[in-house]
């Protein structure tokens, strides 16, 4: 998938206060604060989303399943936390 992909990269920003020395102002600034790569975001996103389902489904199958019983699914919540 990354590899198949293209080179997108996506700004994230930041905002810091600048000063204007000339009119003794303060503003807020706009400033470049790193390029992602979205293929590895959402490669990482699908990784982290299968690892989470193959550990439910395997060595935590008997613990979900007591959760189920009790009307629980905290693994859900743990995962989106994560993944959200």
């Amino acid at each position: 998938m990354v590899i198949l992909a293209d080179q997108v990269l996506w700004p994230i920003t930041r905002t810091r206060y600048g000063f204007n020395a000339e009119t003794e102002a303060i503003f807020p600034e706009t400033v470049s604060f790193v390029d992602a790569n979205l293929p590895l975001l959402v490669a990482g996103f699908l990784f982290i989303s299968a690892f989470a389902h193959a550990a439910i489904a395997t060595v935590l199958y008997e613990r979900y399943v007591e959760y189920l019983d009790r009307g629980m699914n905290p693994y859900r919540w743990y995962e989106y936390s994560v993944s959200a």
